[in-house]
This record gives structure tokens, sequence and C-alpha cells, in this order.
């Protein structure tokens, strides 16, 4: 009767120990598009960023200095899953922007985000980066650059 118990409660612990490893990270979150914003260089997180005080008009618009250096931030939105997606390389992403205005670097991947470095050549009212990932989803960062 004893060595029933065990069996039974050993087959109970297996089972509940495999019901708690297989509930971490078995599905992957749903992509509901893109984000991208301006940080500066030692800032990480885009929503954070003290670029963006609501002393702009919009929420994705940014007053920056020319020649000074920025970080282009872009990531996924998602909602779901307990895997977290992000982009593996910028090969899914396009920017389109106007060359004379600003130089855009090639990016660096963190945390499943790419990472652009960003400097205003001169000083403009109003210029937009667009972006786009897999033709599917779009971004734009609004930006204005003074001396």
């Amino acid at each position: 009767m004893k060595k029933s118990l065990r069996i039974i409660s050993l087959i109970a612990g297996l089972l509940s120990l495999l019901f708690v490893l297989s509930a971490c990270g078995t599905k992957g979150a749903k992509v509901t598009g893109i984000e991208a914003g301006v940080t500066g260089l030692n800032e990480n997180e885009v929503r954070l960023s003290a670029l963006s005080d609501d002393s702009t008009l919009n929420n994705n618009d940014y007053v920056l200095k020319a020649g000074e250096q920025y970080r282009l931030v872009v990531g996924l939105t998602y909602n779901g899953g307990s895997r977290q997606p992000g982009f593996g390389n910028a090969d899914a992403v396009k920017l389109f922007y106007d060359s004379d205005l600003f130089q855009i670097e090639e990016p660096d991947a963190e945390g499943g985000q790419l990472v652009y470095p960003l400097e205003c050549r001169q000083d403009f009212t109003y210029a937009a980066i667009l972006v786009e990932a897999s033709e599917k989803y779009h971004a734009e960062v609004i930006v204005s650059a003074v001396k």
C-alpha cells in the first residue's frame, strides 16, 4: 500500500513539474506593429526618453540639436504570448529620410530592437523619418533641429 502511494505521489509530482515547465515560454507574442523614437546616447527606453517630454505637439515629435549624436530606436509592438518578438537583423526594416538633413548609420540589434546612430546635419523645421517593416507595418518620427 505504501509503495503504491509513493508511486502515485511521484507521478503526480512529475506531472505537476511538467505542467509548470510547459507553461513557461511556449507561445510567442503576436506582432501588432512597430514603434520608432529617438533617445539620447545613454538612454535605452524610447517611452521614458527625456527627448519626449511633452513640449512638442505630437508624441513622436522631437526637437534635436544639429551636430549632436542621438539614437533612432525601432522595435516591434505586440500582445499576448510569453515570448517577446524582436528584430534579429536590419534586413526587415527600411528607412526613408532626407540624407541632406539626417545622417543615419547602420544599426545594432539590442534586445530585439534596432538602434541606429542618428545625427541632424543642419538646422531645419519639421522633417520625417519613415520606418517600414516587411511592407506591412509603418511608423514615423518627426524631427526639428536647432543649432
